[in-house]
């Protein structure tokens, strides 16, 4: 019985290091395993968000989509998301920090929810997320993901929360497709307009549930949104030829996200009236 004990013992230190230490979760650890045997070339991403990034595990969706995609190359993807992290809390982290200063051949960061709903919050986006960026420029390709707007009631909700100026939820929107276009344009960042196809999404598939009930994090298909928007923008192809399918949506509504990802990110620009407040 106690050799039991301290083999279980032992077996929750391991997980607790494997997990917090080396901050690989128990998807990465499985597919650095079946990645040796997998005779692709590697492309390392990093992916540094919050738990908009790590509902139904993303990063892993973005994997299966390029695998799905018959794509040339293995993506080994490592993700730092931690709930309610915001740039800044990213840059005090000596974890992201170090993380952010290895080889990598892209890096992807997504920033806070509240971002633009206010003149504080917003300055803290933008000098935070300057910082990060340029760290990350110095040790891999550099992209920034435009956050998605909360849903109506959500919106209302979080505006009282952070006294929030919006008048609207279109105004939240559009000052969040500012501060994004404003920050990746100082920093030469790629911009991955999640937000602009989201809201494309939620006007002509007004039946397909983006949100969770608490119209702020993703659902699984919207967090499918999300991945096939950085498929793209990592692979340069159109993402109709990608067969992957979560659990959770039909193979029509996962049909229908990929034609009008394909079909946004080929017109996708950002009107100039979004670079200034």
């Amino acid at each position: 019985m106690r050799v039991r004990t301290v083999g279980l013992l032992i077996a929750v230190i391991g997980l607790f290091w494997f997990q917090f230490i080396n901050t690989l979760s128990a998807i990465e650890i499985w597919r650095s395993g079946l990645d040796s045997l997998d005779s692709r070339p590697a492309r390392s991403i990093l992916i540094i968000g919050n738990s908009r990034v790590f509902y139904h595990s993303m990063p892993h969706m973005v994997r299966l989509i390029a695998d799905s995609d018959n794509a040339p190359q293995k993506y080994q993807i490592r993700m730092r998301a931690l709930p309610g992290y915001s740039f800044k809390d990213h840059w005090g982290s000596s974890v992201t920090q170090r993380l952010l200063s290895e080889p990598w051949d892209d890096i992807i960061l997504q920033g806070e929810s509240y971002a633009a709903s206010r003149d504080d919050y917003r300055n803290d986006f933008l000098t935070y997320g300057r910082q990060l960026i340029s760290l990350g420029q110095a040790h891999g390709k550099t992209a920034l993901v435009a956050n998605w707007a909360y849903a109506e009631a959500a919106w209302r909700f979080y505006a009282v929360e952070v006294h929030s100026p919006d008048k609207d939820r279109v105004t939240h929107y559009q000052n969040l497709q500012r501060a994004h276009a404003l920050l990746a344009r100082s920093t030469n960042a790629r911009l991955i307009n999640v937000g602009h196809v989201w809201e494309d999404i939620l006007s002509k598939l007004p039946a397909l549930p983006l949100y969770e009930g608490d119209g702020n994090h993703p659902s699984v298909a919207g967090s499918y949104l999300s991945a096939l928007m950085i498929y793209a923008h990592l692979s340069h192809r159109n993402v109709s030829a990608a067969s992957y399918v979560p659990s959770g949506i039909s193979a029509d509504q996962a049909a229908a996200i990929r034609q009008l990802v394909d079909k946004d990110v080929a017109l996708l620009t950002l009107p100039p009236t979004f670079i200034q407040f």
